[in-house]
């Protein structure tokens, strides 16, 4: 515990900012898993899923974004914290109305790494210590990043209990929803947070009232008077574009980062098959760097469903008695019941590259704009040269539709290098002189004398 000065609050994201600080406190790098052949099949998967999932790698997309933020941190700090003594105002005065924070929306398609990338910013703010502000008040935390993960809330209040004191959040003190958004907005104050993220956003979006629900809570979220983001997929964007009041929009969707998967040829893909590769140890029996194409084109990038083939190929190894998984494991697992779901959403971004009126809307950016459509481009052409892929080509087409097929009939069409240019030059073949019986002698006479002289053979 120490006594705080103008620094205190602004230190973390100083340090934070430094090169190289958001990769070596953000990531964790792959275990391995050992021998799995004393565990029963079901037992060794969970075992490999769970290792596989641990794995947290700071991409260069996931760098930027997490930069950003801890940016947006230390402005706010600097503009708030400049005298000591501002979270003592904030618990005896409150805090002045204000129009909200807006949010960045961090959005991408589903298992391209936004929970792993909070996960990492978490990893890189995790320092938290008591800090005590003048001596006739007791210390209070000092907490640099807040998260809150909503899952399955059906409240704003069950929500917003997450960033309140712990009493509150404890439910030892009851607070009604109007007084909520001000209790923890006290607290944060309070607490020196300067950052706050929320994910799990999609869990309270499958009912009928679900947007009107995600608007009233993020809106509450945006009234807590400090820099925040939220990790949204994109059907729940779909849902606030398409059902909410424009004004609502303009306060929550302002500001939106989309993150992609990385491509098949990037650095960052291929650290994630290194690390990936250091957890399976000898249950693989290839090695996962001599095929980042191939199993980009299984997984179209996205890190979750990458885990889920080798987990399934390794159940199908096991199936088959042997202890070790091979590459045609892999086959088999992307070709299997248990893969039919992601193989199908797989197969439709495949298909449909750079028409996204085909795409549901849950696989379909609902952003637009240079830097996104140029981000967005860059996936589709990857999806592209997946279609192109001899190791997926026969599984795609056997399960696609009609419309699917003229779709990547479209696409091929496009791809196909253009016809020569130029004439045509027409050789033309030397005439055949005409046969005369003096020229037919002649050919048989040379031929005869041209067959070897056997013993015993007449002249």
């Amino acid at each position: 515990m120490r006594c705080a000065d103008a620094s205190t609050w602004t230190r973390p994201y100083e340090d934070a900012l430094q090169p190289g600080v958001i990769k070596e406190r953000g990531e964790t790098r792959g275990s391995a898993l050992g021998d799995l052949t004393a565990l029963d099949i079901e037992g060794a998967c969970f075992a490999m899923d769970m290792a596989l999932k641990a794995v947290v790698l700071v991409t260069e997309q996931g760098e930027a974004i997490i930069r950003s933020q801890i940016q947006r941190a230390l402005a706010h700090a600097k503009a708030v914290y400049k005298d000591p003594h501002a979270a003592l105002k904030a618990t005896y005065h409150g805090l002045a109305a204000d129009d909200g924070v807006v949010p960045t929306v961090i959005t991408g398609p589903a298992g391209a790494g936004k929970s792993a990338m909070r996960t990492a910013l978490k990893r890189t703010l995790v320092e938290q210590e008591m800090i005590r502000i003048d001596e006739t008040h007791p210390p209070v935390p000092h907490v640099a990043f807040a998260e809150c993960v909503v899952k399955q809330q059906s409240s704003m209040t069950g929500v917003l209990r997450r960033l309140a004191s712990p009493e509150i959040a404890a439910g030892q003190v009851k607070v009604s929803q109007a007084e909520m958004p001000a209790q923890c907005s006290k607290w944060l104050r309070i607490c020196g947070t300067c950052l706050f993220g929320v994910d799990e956003t999609q869990f309270i979006a499958q009912s009928e009232g679900a947007s009107t629900l995600v608007t009233k809570v993020l809106l509450g979220l945006s009234e807590l008077q400090v820099p925040w983001f939220v990790i949204c997929n994109y059907s729940l964007i779909w849902k606030l574009r398409n059902r909410r009041p424009a004004e609502a929009q303009q306060r929550l969707l302002a500001d939106p980062v989309v993150l992609l998967p990385d491509a098949p040829q990037s650095v960052d893909w291929q650290r994630l098959l290194e690390e990936y590769q250091v957890v399976l140890g000898p249950t693989a029996g290839f090695k996962l760097m001599d095929h980042p194409v191939d199993l980009w084109n299984y997984c179209a990038g996205l890190k979750r469903k990458l885990r889920s083939l080798l987990v399934l190929a390794y159940r199908k190894a096991r199936s088959d008695g042997v202890s070790v998984m091979l590459w045609d494991h892999v086959i088999k697992a992307f070709e299997s019941d248990k893969y039919s779901v992601a193989r199908a959403d797989v197969n439709r971004l495949i298909a449909c590259a750079g028409q996204s009126g085909d795409l549901r809307q849950d696989l379909q950016c609902p952003f637009d704009g240079p830097e996104i459509r140029s981000k967005t481009e860059v996936y589709a052409a990857k999806l592209r040269e997946a279609r192109q892929g001899t190791v997926s080509n026969a599984a795609i087409r056997a399960s696609m539709n009609a419309q699917e097929r003229r779709a990547v009939e479209a696409i091929e069409k496009a791809v196909e290098p253009p016809a020569p240019s130029g004439k045509v030059v027409q050789l033309e073949r030397p005439k055949r002189q005409r046969r005369t019986l003096d020229s037919l002698l002649e050919a048989g006479q040379d031929f005869m004398a041209s067959r070897p002289n056997k013993s015993g053979a007449k002249p």
